[in-house]
């Protein structure tokens, strides 16, 4: 299984850059991951077990998020695990349609930035707790 993390809009401040690329580095030990960041609207293409990232969507706690995770790499037929940030007007009601899951980071409305940087480091963490690395403090 391979993790895919897209963006629909690019990076606009530089030290959020280079966190994502440190967070892109350490996910690249445990599980290969490809970073996408789309030039204009177009959604993704479905290849994978897909994650929207939005407001609206469902609140999970790390535990959970790791549960989910390991539950996709031992019994889902999917090859990949893709999670999607949307751009400043979010995702319509088809791109919502297309998804596994939809998932909110919090219930604080983000910059897309700030959520592309946390959904990173999220995933990091999930992938250390997976391999019982000393990352996670509960």
């Amino acid at each position: 299984m391979k993790l895919r993390l897209i963006k629909q809009s690019p990076v606009a401040h530089r030290p959020i850059q280079e966190l994502v690329e440190m967070y892109s580095k350490r996910l690249g030990r445990f599980i290969p991951t490809q970073k996408t960041v789309l030039k204009n609207k177009s959604l993704y293409k479905k290849n994978g077990f897909i994650v929207l990232l939005d407001p609206r969507g469902k609140l999970l706690t790390t535990d959970d998020l790791v549960e989910k995770i390991q539950t996709l790499q031992n019994y889902s037929p999917h090859k990949s695990i893709e999670f999607v940030v949307g751009d400043s007007y979010g995702f319509d009601d088809k791109d919502r349609k297309q998804a596994d899951l939809i998932l909110s980071l919090s219930n604080f409305t983000m910059a897309g930035d700030i959520a592309w940087l946390t959904l990173w480091e999220q995933v990091y963490r999930v992938f250390s707790i997976i391999n019982g690395q000393p990352y996670h403090h509960e």
